[in-house]
C-alpha cells in the first residue's frame, strides 16, 4: 500500500514536471501520429500496437503495486511508470524549445517577416523562400542564394525557382539594385517582400541559412550522392575558391558538397550555380530515407537550428512540412530559373530580365511542363555548336546585331571580331564537313550567301563562322523550315574504342559503349574508380563527353551497383527493342536515361542545362553495345 501511495505521488510529480508541455503535447502527439500516417513509414499494426502496449503497462502497474508481493518488482514498475509519464513531456518540451530557437535568434526580424508572409490555405500548394548567406551570423551582408520551393500536396510535385542574385530589380524603398541587396537593406523581411513583388507569387514561409556551417549537416547525414559532370578544379591561390572534385557519380562529404554547389567559374557562371543548388536539393529529397537513424535526430535538429532562422518554429509546423516533403514524388521535381541578359550598367554587372521572361519562369514554376512522349528521331539542339559572326571594320556593330538575331532563333551565336577592309556583297559561311547541314541552314537566313566547306586541320575551329557581306542590312532575309536538320548524327560510329577497352581491362563487370555519335563531339576524360555503397564498394566508370560548345559536358556512367539512389523513381519506364529504359525528365527535358544489365547499371546524363535534345539522348542510350 505504501508503494501504491508513493506511486501515485510520483505520477502526480511527473504530471507537474510535464505540466508546461501537456497542452502542446496533445497537439504535437496528434501531429506526430498524422505525420507517420501520412508518410506511411509505419504499418498500421505498429501504430496501433505501440500506444496499446503503453496503455496496458500504465494500467497493470498500479494493480501490481496494490496486489503484488515482490517489493523489487514494485519499485521497478514504479520507475517505469515515472519514466513513461515524464519522458514524453520532456522530449516534446526539448523539441519545441530547440525548434523555437529558429525564431528567437532575431525575434524582431521574424516578427517583421511574418507580417509580409501569406497564410497558405489547407491542402493547397506552399511556397517557401530559402535565403542562403555566406556572411557570418550576426553580421549584415547580401544574400548569396534566393530559391523558391513550391510543395504541392495535390499533384505531389516539387518545383524550384532560382532568382539570380544579380537580378536588377526595384527594391521597395531603395530603388534599382541587385536583388541580393534587399537582404542587406532590410534583412529577410525585405528580401521576402522584394521577391513577392518581382514574381507576383505568395510566400508562405521562409528559411534563412548560413552556408558556412552547412557542411557539418551534410557530414552528420553521412554525405550526399551526386553526379559530377566534369573535373572541377581551382588550385589554392588561383584567385577563386579552391575546388578539386573528379567527375562521376560519388558520395560527397560536406566540404566537397558545399564547394560544388557554390562553384560558378565556368561558361554558366551564376546560372550554373543555381542549377547545381537545385540538383543538390533534389538529391537531398531523393535520398531522405537513407538517413533513418533516429539516434541522430536530436543532433541533426540542433545543428540545423543553429544555422537557420525561420518562421517555422514549433513541432506541429515542422512535422507538417517534413510530412509534405516526404510524401512528394521524387520523380516529379521540377527546376527552373529566371534568365535574362547580363549587361554592365555604370560599371556594374547585372542580370536584366524582362517582365515576360520573369513571368515565363513563374509560369513554369507554378505549372511545370510534363514529360513529353518518347522522341522518334535524333536531332540536336542548335545550342550545341558555336556560330561565330564577323563583320567588316566599316560596320563593326553589324556582327553584334546578326549574332543577336541568330541567338533569338536558338543558335549559340556570338560576335567574333572584325575583318579589315571592305566586305564583299555576299555573306560567306565557313564550316567543316561535320557541320555542313548547319551551315546550309544558316545560309538560308543571309541571302545572298554561300557556304564554303574547309578541311579539318590545325587552327580550324568546329562549328560555323559567318562573314557578313555588305548585302546584310541589319535584318535576316530568310526563314528556317519547321523540320530543319540542326546537326548531323553519325550512326554505327563508336568513338575512342581503345579507351573503352582499357577501361574494360580494369573492371570486373561488362562495360558498354555507344555506337551513335554527333559530329563535333569528343570525349574529354575516362575515369575508373570505386564508389562506397554503404555495404561495401562498387567499381565504376565515367566517360565525360564534351559538346562543340567548350565547357558544356555530358556523361556516360557505368557501375557494378544495382540500386544507386540516382535511379530511384524514374519519370517514365519504356521498353525499346526489348530493353527496359528508365527515363528521368527535368520538366520537358530528358535529363538522364538509365538501364540495367547483368547486375550493372548504365546511364547517359545530359549537360547541366539539358542542352542535348531528348531525341539525341534516346538515340545514344539505345545504341550501347558490349565492349569486346
Amino acid at each position: 500500500m505504501v508503494l501504491a501511495l508513493v506511486g501515485a505521488g510520483a505520477l502526480a510529480f511527473a504530471i507537474v514536471v510535464s505540466a508546461p508541455h501537456i497542452q502542446r503535447s496533445f497537439s504535437d502527439l496528434q501531429a506526430t501520429s498524422s505525420f507517420f500516417e501520412g508518410i506511411g513509414r509505419l504499418p498500421l499494426a505498429v501504430r496501433l500496437a505501440v500506444p496499446l502496449a503503453a496503455l496496458l503497462v500504465l494500467l497493470s502497474v498500479p494493480v501490481y503495486l496494490v496486489f503484488g508481493r515482490h517489493r523489487v518488482l514494485k519499485a521497478l514498475a514504479l520507475s517505469v511508470v515515472v519514466v513513461m509519464a515524464v519522458a514524453p513531456g520532456l522530449a516534446i518540451g526539448w523539441t519545441d524549445k530547440t525548434l523555437g530557437a529558429v525564431a528567437t535568434k532575431d525575434p524582431e526580424m521574424v516578427k517583421q517577416v511574418r507580417k509580409v508572409l501569406d497564410v497558405a490555405p489547407p491542402n493547397k500548394p506552399v511556397n517557401i523562400l530559402l535565403i542562403g548567406s555566406d556572411t557570418p551570423q550576426g553580421q549584415v551582408g547580401r544574400s548569396d542564394t534566393l530559391l523558391l520551393v513550391r510543395l504541392d500536396p495535390i499533384t505531389k510535385r516539387i518545383s524550384m525557382l532560382s532568382v539570380p542574385r544579380d537580378l536588377r530589380v526595384e527594391i521597395p524603398g531603395y530603388g534599382l539594385n541587385k536583388i541580393n541587396a534587399a537582404y542587406s537593406y532590410g534583412g529577410a523581411a525585405l528580401a521576402v517582400k522584394t521577391v513577392k513583388e518581382v514574381t507576383g507569387l505568395p510566400i508562405n514561409h521562409y528559411m534563412q541559412t548560413y552556408f558556412g556551417g552547412f557542411w557539418h549537416i551534410v557530414n552528420d547525414l553521412g554525405g550526399v550522392y551526386m553526379m559530377i559532370d566534369h573535373f572541377y578544379y581551382n588550385p589554392v591561390g588561383s584567385g577563386y575558391k579552391s575546388i578539386d572534385i573528379q567527375p562521376g557519380y560519388q558520395l560527397l562529404d560536406g566540404k566537397f558538397a558545399l564547394n560544388f554547389v557554390r562553384y560558378r567559374h565556368d561558361i554558366y557562371a551564376d546560372f550554373g550555380r543555381m542549377v547545381r543548388q537545385q540538383m543538390f536539393l533534389k538529391e537531398l529529397q531523393r535520398q531522405s530515407m537513407r538517413w533513418h537513424n533516429v539516434l541522430k535526430l536530436p543532433r541533426l535538429i540542433k545543428a540545423i537550428v543553429s544555422l537557420t532562422s525561420s518562421d517555422i518554429s514549433d513541432m506541429k509546423q515542422f512535422l507538417s512540412m517534413v510530412s509534405l516533403v516526404l510524401q512528394l514524388n521524387t520523380a516529379h521535381i521540377y527546376n527552373t530559373h529566371i534568365t535574362g541578359g547580363t549587361p554592365t550598367i555604370g560599371g556594374v554587372s547585372y542580370v536584366v530580365a524582362t517582365p515576360d521572361e520573369i513571368q515565363q519562369a513563374v509560369q513554369e514554376f507554378e505549372n511545370p511542363a510534363q514529360a513529353p512522349a518518347a522522341a522518334r528521331s535524333a536531332k540536336l539542339s542548335r545550342k550545341l555548336y558555336q556560330v561565330r559572326v564577323m563583320s567588316s571594320s566599316s560596320a563593326p556593330t553589324s556582327a553584334v546585331q546578326a549574332a543577336g538575331q541568330l541567338a533569338s532563333l536558338g543558335f549559340n551565336a556570338a560576335a567574333s571580331g572584325t575583318l579589315a577592309g571592305s566586305p564583299q556583297p555576299t555573306t560567306v559561311i565557313w564550316s567543316t564537313s561535320d557541320f555542313s547541314s548547319a551551315a546550309d541552314q544558316i545560309a538560308t537566313l543571309f541571302q545572298p550567301a554561300q557556304v564554303q566547306i574547309v578541311p579539318r586541320g590545325p587552327g580550324v575551329q568546329d562549328g560555323v563562322t559567318v562573314i557578313l557581306g555588305s548585302a546584310y542590312a541589319g535584318a535576316l532575309t530568310g526563314t528556317l523550315g519547321a523540320e530543319a536538320q540542326t546537326e548531323q548524327i553519325v550512326y554505327h560510329s563508336p568513338q575512342n574504342v581503345s579507351d573503352w577497352r582499357a577501361a574494360q581491362a580494369k573492371l570486373r563487370f561488362q562495360v558498354q559503349m555507344p555506337t551513335t555519335w554527333a559530329s563535333g563531339f569528343t570525349f574529354q576524360q575516362f575515369r575508373t574508380y570505386s564508389i562506397p555503397t554503404g555495404s561495401g564498394h562498387a567499381q565504376a566508370l565515367v566517360a565525360v563527353g564534351q559538346t562543340t560548345t567548350m565547357g558544356a559536358y555530358w556523361d556516360i556512367q557505368e557501375m557494378r551497383w544495382s540500386n544507386p539512389p540516382a535511379i530511384a523513381d524514374p519519370t517514365q519506364v519504356q521498353t525499346i527493342s526489348g530493353h527496359q529504359y528508365m527515363l528521368f525528365y527535368n520538366s520537358k527535358h530528358l535529363h538522364m536515361v538509365a538501364w540495367k544489365s547483368a547486375g550493372a547499371v548504365y546511364w547517359v546524363n545530359n549537360t547541366i542545362d539539358d542542352a542535348l535534345s531528348n531525341n539525341f539522348m534516346l538515340a545514344v542510350a539505345t545504341s550501347f553495345k558490349p565492349v569486346k
